[in-house]
């Protein structure tokens, strides 16, 4: 997936951290969520900014994260970004609709997972996904 990401724009890109062990998910779904995560990262940075992309295995939950260093998210825009169609206030690189995070969002819970950010403006963000090992149900529910 890092090899993937680092397609999307000329970045200094890190592997931030390799989890090891099996993890009971669709493994299409996740990419495509770590995919929009990294996506998001090269909107809200320039050329040169850093992008990490990593994960790690928490006992019984996986941890995949996307880290930049770059414009970072206001306190009252963090608590609608996952919302469906919400657009951050700044200036954006793309004419996206608002989806990706929602979509990220939706396949974490579609893992009965979650998804989170920490970000300070001027500082950059940290989005990460959590999701157990193994499903409860056995397989992750259909994305509606």
């Amino acid at each position: 997936m890092h090899a993937k990401a680092e397609a999307l724009g000329e970045r200094r890109w890190h592997l931030g951290g390799v989890g090891r062990g099996i993890v009971i998910a669709d493994r299409q779904r996740l990419t495509q969520a770590m995919m929009q995560l990294a996506q998001n990262a090269v909107q809200h940075t320039a050329a040169g900014d850093e992008i990490e992309i990593g994960s790690r295995v928490l006992g019984v939950e996986v941890e995949l994260w996307v880290r930049d260093t770059g414009e970072g998210i206001s306190p009252d825009e963090v608590e609608r970004i996952f919302d469906r169609f919400a657009r951050g206030g700044r200036k954006r690189a793309s004419d996206g609709a608002g989806l990706g995070l929602s979509i990220v969002r939706a396949i974490a819970e579609a893992h009965h997972g979650r998804v989170s950010v920490t970000s300070r403006p001027g500082e950059g963000s940290r989005f990460v996904v959590v999701v157990p090992v193994d499903q409860p149900l056995g397989a992750p529910e259909a994305l509606e």
